[in-house]
């Protein structure tokens, strides 16, 4: 069984360009080959001034299928579970990648290949703007990064995020400027109940993890870090800045002062 998803505002246009069936998106040569690899590719397509960009992921592992049932929820391809989780996020008031299109290919109740297509973001990528950012302007993106992650975890949604997996809009003031989800990419797609204890193992990885990709992660940036954070998460969890950073410097050995 195919499944095909369509913006009822993209249509007529992804129609023009020859993207009408399940099998178009997924194999038809089209747009700028971005990457390509076994299992997925990426193209960027420029249809009248918009531009999009097309996702195609392979059939997932069967074993990676049979765990999302058994956590109890409906095993679906990666492309269209991204476009699920999307959707999730938008409608809980988060500010996320637009979905064009999305479809995947079930045999059996078990997912086959899938795709994605959503609209470019206008901005520019977080990462590497933190990293070439004055003082000031940083302790603002790292507030601000922890204050989203903050709320995404008080809402329930636990699927890892990184600067480089948020763009920031244009504008003057980095205060002002729209953060947006982009590479939504997890297996669960939908929200979860809140636990503390999920949320200390994420809140942890997730400074490990920048700390891994040589993003400069210092005792003060945890601090800026996490007085977003803590704002974000207050309306699940009433927790001050300074027990937070006592409890990631157990858990990781951070050090620093007040």
């Amino acid at each position: 069984m195919e499944i095909l998803e369509i913006s009822p505002q993209f249509k007529e246009l992804f129609s023009g360009a020859g993207l009408k069936t399940f099998t178009d998106f997924m194999a038809k040569e089209v747009g700028q080959p971005m990457t390509k690899e076994k299992t997925r590719s990426m193209v960027k397509i420029t249809l009248d001034g918009r531009t999009f960009y097309l996702k195609r992921m392979k059939k997932q592992t069967l074993a990676n299928s049979l765990w999302i049932f058994l956590t109890g929820e409906k095993p679906h391809g990666t492309a269209y579970r991204e476009m699920l989780h999307v959707k999730e996020l938008r409608d809980a008031g988060f500010d996320a990648m637009e979905v064009a299109a999305a479809g995947e290919i079930r045999r059996l109740g078990l997912p086959g290949d899938s795709f994605l297509m959503t609209r470019e973001v206008e901005g520019q990528d977080l990462d590497p703007l933190y990293r070439a950012s004055s003082v000031e302007d940083r302790r603002e993106i790292a507030r601000r990064f922890g204050e989203l992650l903050g709320k995404l975890h008080a809402t329930g949604f636990y699927s890892r995020v990184r600067l480089k997996d948020v763009l920031i809009g244009p504008g003057d003031s980095v205060s002002k400027r729209a953060f947006t989800l982009i590479d939504r990419e997890t297996r669960h797609p939908y929200p979860r109940m809140f636990s503390k204890r999920k949320v200390l193992a994420l809140l942890t990885a997730a400074i490990s993890r920048h700390q891994r990709m040589s993003v400069p992660v210092r005792p003060e940036t945890v601090r800026w870090f996490l007085d977003g954070y803590v704002s974000g998460i207050s309306p699940k969890w009433k927790i001050s800045r300074l027990e937070l950073f006592r409890i990631c410097k157990e858990r990781m050995g951070v050090s620093g002062g007040k």
